[in-house]
Parts: structure tokens; C-alpha cells; sequence
């Protein structure tokens, strides 16, 4: 050994606990006696074969430096046994002084002669060069490891140890399978005595007490410190609830698995850490995550050999040292409709032989029940913060990540209000609007509480816009109240559905109304009108002035011709909705909420299911929906009941057309000085709409011949426009125009 790999050897020593260096001190007297066995028998010395081969000399030197003072207490080769054989027990007896060790014996090694087992095949992992003294006593040093017949050898003393060990060392055996031991197989003819026997990385860490445990975890586990500030935590009765399932369980050596149903970010791995407080241990993460639907299926069993491994490491932790478990991604094992997706047999296995808490975070309406078989199974369920609380979870997180800020108490209840966010997302859409307001504020500088509630509400619809996917689009909202051509009463009645979003919270919490209703917070209405009437442009406008977004919802998406499939789609979209708070916008609604039908046939039946779903989802969604149709009366009756706010947008008339004729133009568009809009307005009965068309197409004409738009395009875009809806141009309505019709013949 070269002098730096020395000293690299005697600082290992050094770091290892007192009864580890003992125990293995008295393990290599034992490899002592074998090596002077093997003397006896006769042993290579062709000097040409040197770096093939160890000579008993080397050996020698090796195990005498291993007993010198450098390592150990100053005990000398010459000082050593001779020929007196160990108790059974000498080996692995000091060892149980070490918290792990006797984890190990209490769980997966119970007698002495076991543990010896895994003393023997750890002194790799302890010094290198115990390799080489392996791989001599195997003679053959590309088996650097003790071999089956080594460990009969140096740990059997009888036919009742041998058959013991025999039965230690099998594939199956508790060692082998719970990750403790790895067995080397060399080829399918090799005899079963020449199979190698070593431990698996992460049980040689903590066995050793190295100190970088975590390092040897597999991907797919992380390890979480303890949380011991968790007085703030909400959900009170599910923690209490929590540590007397996990004391009692522990108490009775027979723990089992907890089920936190909750939506993201209601607490369920804060929960998961106060309990590993509780226990002064580490909390590990094991990803669980299902393959993909239409994985190859090579990929899919790769995948969840990958998670068998990864749970498997992490109970294997838990068993020795303690530990608390979350296992993340474990919705993809249970479906939400009448089909159940069972878990793996072995992951079921796995967890069957828990020794500690093992907490299951999982999604309202995971179907988990009857794919967990015979699992002993605590559930709880984390409700939803109600607005005071989600207010309360506003203010402590400012407070705590922007100090220098200020949230008013009607802010706090505003925020809280406009999104349903549970109390761990609202403390990241905080962190996030105080990094970006970093960089528009000095240091110290006081925040005001306009500039905090619009960055807050920024942060907040960041955060949940990407939920809904492609079953929506976010529908930019650049009008306001000025940019709407409607009637009085319409105005009148927008105005108040606005006014009912944003200060619902007042009415239902402040004032408690909300304790006497018997349905959800939601508020519906239904803007009904002719194409082009200005109801999309209506919602823009009421999502722009509360700060809220508005989501259009794709039928194409959303609908699906697969049974059930239309149901969950919908169930995504108002899920997604109410944590965002937005706005959902169903345009042409009587598709998708049109009248129920007599039943003839399957089809009909489901159909009427998808409506039936449609009315309970508006019955219990806490967020404004707003259904826009052209014909009211193919709606279903129960749908025009629900609706709260029943807005008319009727086509304008001739001085409404006039104010959108001239509203229309931007002010870098050039007119023509023969642009007679009166004519346009009085002449031509157009919806808002329809008036946008032909303006812009009147735009591209203008561009293509490189002059300004004058009245021949507008003549032209008009006849256009006609047709489209089915209609002749006559000389009656365009009267003196009709001869600018020819341009475009």
C-alpha cells in the first residue's frame, strides 16, 4: 500500500465507531487462521506471476498493518491469536452497540452468525485492501470479494451454522431481498459456492456510519430533512390525527399506510415532515410516478423496476435508521373512472413489509381503496382552506417572504377570494412575486399595497394558467368599459355581474350569507345574443377590470365521443378553473348544454348524462362561468334557472352601428376623405361583429392597392360580407354607392 492510500486507510479507521473497529479486528484474526489453512495448502510463488497473483507474504503484511497502532490500539502480528477458534457470536456481538446494528438484528439478521455475514462482506467497503486478501484466499484475484464458500469457511463451525448460512446466502433470503446484501453470480455454469457476496452501497453507508447515506440513494428518492418550525401549520386536526395513527401504529410494530387526500399544495408534505419531527428522523421522497399511457411496454417494465428499486432503498433506510416515506405520483396508479389500474404486485409487496410510516399523497377522487388489497390503510383528508384561512395564508406570507410589503386585510380577503389556492401554492406565488418586485424596488424600500395586490395577482395567475392545457385558451382581455356599444340596461346589467365577482366576498363572508347557502360561491350567467353582439368582448372586459383571466373553453377539446371521456374533461376544466379563480367562458353553450332528449338509444342516454354532469359541475363550482349561446332556447330549461345573471345583447341599432363605425378605425389607419359611415350605419343593419370584418377587410384592400381606405373599399368589403351571410347586394342598399360594386367584379 502506497504511503498516501495509508494514510487515506488509517483516517477511514479512524472516522469508524468504536465496536466496528473491534468487530473487525476480530473478523480478520478469523482471516488469519484461513490464510495460514491456506499455507498449508500450498499457495503460488512464481515471482513472473507477481501482480497476478497475492503471496502469503503480502497477506501477511496486509492483515499485520490492519492490527498496527496506525489503525487500531498497538496491537501487533506478533500479539495475535494463534489457532484458538472465535465464539460464534465474537464477531458481530460489539456491534450491537450501534443504533443500525441493532435495527439489522431486530429486522433482517437475527442471529449472530447472519450478522457476521454482513460483517465479512462490509470489510471491502472498510479498506481496500481487504480485497486483495479475498482475492487470494479465492485464488483468483478477479474475485476481489468473499465468495459463498469463504463464508462457510470463516463463519461455520457446524453442519447447523452451514445449513444457517446456506439459507442466509439464497436469493430469497432476507438479506438478499430487503437490500442489505447483493449476491455476484458468475455465469450460469459456476458453481453456487463461487457466487461473491458484498453489500449494496446504501447498506454499507449506514452499516458504516459513513455520513453520505444520502448519496447512495437511487434515483428517484431524495431525502428531506426534518421541519421543526411547524407550529404555523394548518390543518390542525389531521396533524393531531396524523401522530396518533403513527405513535399507536409504532407502539404496535404494525404501521399502517397513510392516505393524504388532498388537492396541490393543501399541506400534505408539510404533514409528512412534522411527523418525521415528531420522530427525529429524515423524511424521503420516493418518485412513484406510473408509466406513461402508451408506453413501449420494455420502457413501462424498466420503469417500474425503477420505482420498485427506489421504494425499495428508501424502506431499506426506514429499517435501519428511520425514516418517514411520501410516496409522490402515486394518483397514476388509481383512475377516476369505473376502471381500476392496480399497482405492481412487488410495489404492493414492498410496502406490505413497511417498519415504518409510509404516507401516500394523492389527489380528491383517487379510486385507491380497492387497488391497495390487503394493505392496512389510514386515511385522511385535507379539506379546503376556507377564504379566512386562505386570507390568513396571504397575509403570513408576505409577511414572512416580503416583510417590507403591505397587504391590506381587503386585499388579503380579495386575494383569497378571487383564488381558490391551497395555503403551500400561495406561499410560492408570494416567493414569486417577490423575486420579480425585486428588481423594481431599492432595498428597504416600502412597497406600497396597490403595487403588492397587482404583483400578487400576477404571480397568482401565473401560477394556474398552464392547469387547463388544451382544453382552453386564455382570451387576451385589452378592452374595457369604453370599448362596449350596448344598451343601457345590457351595460346595467354587466356592470352588476362584475360587481357581484368582486365583491362577493364581502356578501358571503364579511356578511354571512355564505353560512346560509345552499349552494357553491359561484356566480353564472348567461350572455345571449346574435353573433357578433359582444358577448366575448363583454367577458374580456369584466376578467380585465377584476385582474382576473378569462378561459375560453375548446368544445373540440373538451367533447369527446368516448363514454366518460367528456365528463372527465369537463371535471378538468372546472378543477383547474377554480384554483385560478378564472373566468370560464363556454361560447356557442347550447352545444354542449342543449336540451335533454327522450331516451331511444344508448346514445341519447349518454347524452343526457354529459348535460346531468354539466348542471351538478355548475351547482358546485365556486368560480364565475359564463355561458354564451345565439339561441337561448335550445338551451335546457334546468340550465336557464341556474343562471343568476340573464344579460340580452341584441343587435344595435342605427346609432349604436354609428358609434362602432366609428370606433372601429384606429387612429394611425388613414381614411379617405369619401368615407361616409352615416351611409354605412344607417344602411346596413350589421352586428359589432360583423362591422369588424368589413372594416378590416376594407384595411386589406386599401393595402394591397397602397392607398387609403376610402369608400370603394368599404363598398366592396360591405357586398363581401352580404354574401357570406346569404345575401345579394342590391342597388337598394348601397343607392349611389352600387356603382363602386364593379371594382370587384
Amino acid at each position: 500500500m502506497t504511503a498516501h492510500a495509508y494514510e487515506l486507510a488509517s483516517e477511514l479507521a479512524a472516522s469508524w465507531p468504536g465496536p466496528l473497529t473491534v468487530a473487525m479486528r476480530a473478523l480478520e484474526e478469523r482471516i488469519s487462521l484461513e490464510v495460514e489453512r491456506h499455507r498449508a495448502r500450498g499457495a503460488i510463488t512464481l515471482d513472473e506471476l507477481r501482480g497476478l497473483y497475492a503471496s502469503e507474504e503480502r497477506v501477511e503484511r496486509i492483515l499485520a498493518r490492519q492490527h498496527g497502532e496506525s489503525l487500531f490500539d498497538g496491537r501487533g502480528a506478533e500479539d495475535r491469536s494463534t489457532g484458538t477458534p472465535l465464539g460464534e457470536g465474537a464477531l458481530s456481538e460489539p456491534l450491537l452497540a450501534l443504533p443500525t446494528w441493532r435495527a439489522l438484528a431486530r429486522e433482517l439478521a437475527p442471529s449472530s452468525l447472519e450478522r457476521n455475514l454482513v460483517l465479512l462482506a462490509l470489510a471491502r467497503e472498510l479498506c481496500l485492501d481487504h480485497e486483495i486478501v479475498f482475492g487470494f484466499l479465492n485464488d483468483d484475484l478477479t474475485r476481489r470479494w468473499p465468495t459463498r464458500a469463504l463464508a462457510l469457511r470463516l463463519l461455520a463451525a457446524s453442519d447447523d451454522d452451514r445449513t444457517l448460512l446456506r439459507a442466509a446466502l439464497g436469493e430469497r433470503a432476507p438479506l438478499v431481498a430487503h437490500g442489505v446484501l447483493s449476491v455476484v453470480e458468475e455465469g450460469e455454469h459456476r458453481s453456487w459456492l463461487a457466487g461473491g457476496v458484498t453489500v449494496t452501497p446504501l447498506a454499507a453507508a449506514l452499516l458504516a456510519n459513513a455520513g453520505d447515506a444520502e448519496t447512495r440513494l437511487p434515483p428517484g428518492v431524495t431525502r428531506i430533512g426534518p421541519r421543526r418550525d411547524w407550529s404555523d401549520e394548518p390543518h390542525e386536526v389531521a396533524r393531531t390525527r396524523l401522530a396518533r395513527i403513527v405513535r399507536g401504529s409504532v407502539d404496535d410494530e404494525a404501521v399502517p399506510l397513510v392516505v393524504l387526500e388532498g388537492s396541490a399544495g393543501s399541506g400534505r408534505t408539510r404533514l409528512a415532515m412534522s411527523t418525521a419531527a415528531m420522530l427525529e428522523c429524515p423524511l424521503l421522497r420516493v418518485d412513484v410516478h406510473a408509466p406513461h399511457a402508451g408506453t413501449e411496454p420494455h420502457a413501462a417494465s424498466r420503469r417500474i423496476h425503477d420505482v420498485e428499486r427506489a421504494l425499495g432503498a428508501a424502506l431499506l433506510w426506514q429499517r435501519l435508521a428511520g425514516a418517514v416515506i411520501l410516496l409522490d405520483g402515486a394518483d397514476d396508479w388509481f383512475a377516476r373512472d369505473d376502471s381500476i389500474v392496480t399497482p405492481p404486485r412487488g410495489l404492493l409487496s414492498l410496502l406490505e413489509h413497511s417498519r415504518g410510516p409510509v404516507v401516500v399523497r394523492l389527489e380528491p377522487g383517487a379510486r385507491w381503496h380497492a387497488a391497495l388489497g390487503e394493505l392496512r390503510v389510514a386515511s385522511i383528508e385535507l379539506s379546503r382552506a376556507t377564504p379566512f384561512e386562505r386570507a390568513e395564508a396571504w397575509r403570513r406570507a408576505v409577511d414572512c417572504e416580503a416583510p417590507l410589503a403591505r397587504l391590506a386585510e381587503t386585499d388579503a380577503l380579495a386575494l383569497a377570494d378571487r383564488f381558490d389556492l391551497a395555503p403551500g401554492r400561495i406561499g410560492r406565488v408570494v416567493r414569486r412575486a417577490a423575486d420579480e418586485g425585486a428588481l423594481d424596488h431599492a432595498p428597504n424600500e416600502i412597497v406600497g399595497s396597490y403595487d403588492v395586490m397587482r404583483r400578487l395577482s400576477e404571480a397568482a395567475r401565473a401560477e394556474t394558467r398552464d392547469a387547463l392545457g388544451a382544453l382552453a385558451a386564455r382570451a387576451a382581455t385589452p378592452h374595457g368599459w369604453e370599448h362596449l356599444v350596448l344598451p343601457v340596461t345590457t351595460m346595467e346589467r354587466l356592470r352588476d355581474f362584475s360587481a357581484a365577482i368582486r365583491d362577493r366576498a364581502v356578501v358571503l363572508d364579511q356578511w354571512g350569507f355564505g353560512r346560509r347557502a345552499t349552494r357553491a360561491r359561484g356566480i353564472s350567467a348567461l350572455f345571449a345574443g346574435a353573433s357578433g353582439t359582444g358577448k366575448t368582448m363583454a367577458a374580456s372586459v369584466i376578467a380585465r377590470e377584476l385582474g382576473l383571466d378569462l378561459f375560453v373553453i375548446d368544445l373540440s377539446g373538451v367533447v369527446s365521443k368516448y363514454i366518460g371521456e367528456t365528463e372527465r374533461n369537463l371535471d378538468k376544466v372546472f378543477r383547474a378553473a377554480r384554483d385560478a379563480g378564472a373566468i370560464l367562458f363556454f361560447d356557442e353553450a347550447d352545444a354542449l348544454f342543449g336540451k335533454r332528449s327522450e331516451v331511444k338509444d344508448a346514445r341519447d342516454r349518454y347524452a343526457n348524462i354529459e348535460v346531468a354532469y354539466l348542471l351538478q359541475q355548475l351547482d358546485v363550482h365556486d368560480g364565475p362561468v359564463v355561458l354564451a349561446t345565439n339561441l337561448s332556447r335550445n338551451l335546457d330549461a334546468a340550465f336557464s334557472r341556474r343562471m343568476r345573471y340573464v344579460v340580452e345583447f341584441p343587435l344595435p341599432g342605427e346609432g349604436d352601428r354609428l358609434r362602432l363605425w366609428r370606433g372601429i378605425f384606429p387612429d394611425e389607419a388613414p381614411l379617405a376623405a369619401d368615407v361616409d359611415l352615416e351611409f354605412l350605419a344607417a344602411n346596413f343593419a350589421l352586428a359589432g361583429g360583423d362591422i369588424r370584418n368589413v372594416a378590416l377587410d376594407a384595411a386589406y384592400l386599401a393595402a394591397a392597392e397602397r392607398t387609403t381606405i376610402g369608400m370603394s373599399h368599404l363598398v366592396r368589403a360591405m357586398a363581401r360580407q352580404l354574401a357570406k351571410q346569404g345575401k345579394t347586394p342590391s342597388i337598394g342598399e348601397f343607392r349611389h354607392y352600387v356603382a363602386l360594386l364593379d371594382r370587384d367584379a
